[in-house]
């Protein structure tokens, strides 16, 4: 049974995974990427509507991708380590693809512990 006190815990976890992990290495990939030739143009400050929209779009996937990964291989470790499974809440859209791969891995770490 999952108690109210392991989804505050398990939300605190999704929460500073985010702040520590998810957004400096997405603003890091996002930096890199703007100084691919390619996308130099994007690098200033963004003039069109074009612009505005390309960029939105690539912070979003990039966003998605490095919350999934991270929160992903957290819950596992956490399910593999402690023997506990996670639930959180994510109050962003984007962010419950990460969600859920951070409770599925801790599901699946902590089968395997037994």
């Amino acid at each position: 049974m999952i108690t109210f006190q392991g989804v505050l815990i398990g939300t605190g976890i999704l929460w500073a995974l985010n702040a520590i992990f998810v957004v400096p290495l997405t603003n890091y990939l996002i930096r890199k990427k703007l100084r691919s030739p390619a996308y130099v143009h994007l690098g200033g400050e963004a003039k069109t509507i074009e612009d505005r929209s390309v960029l939105k779009t690539m912070a979003t996937l990039y966003y998605v991708l490095v919350d999934t990964a991270v929160l992903g291989t957290a819950g596992f470790f956490f399910g593999l380590l402690l023997g506990w499974f996670f639930v959180g809440i994510s109050l962003k859209g984007k962010g419950w693809p990460g969600m859920i791969a951070f409770i599925v891995m801790s599901i699946i770490g902590c089968s395997l512990r037994r």
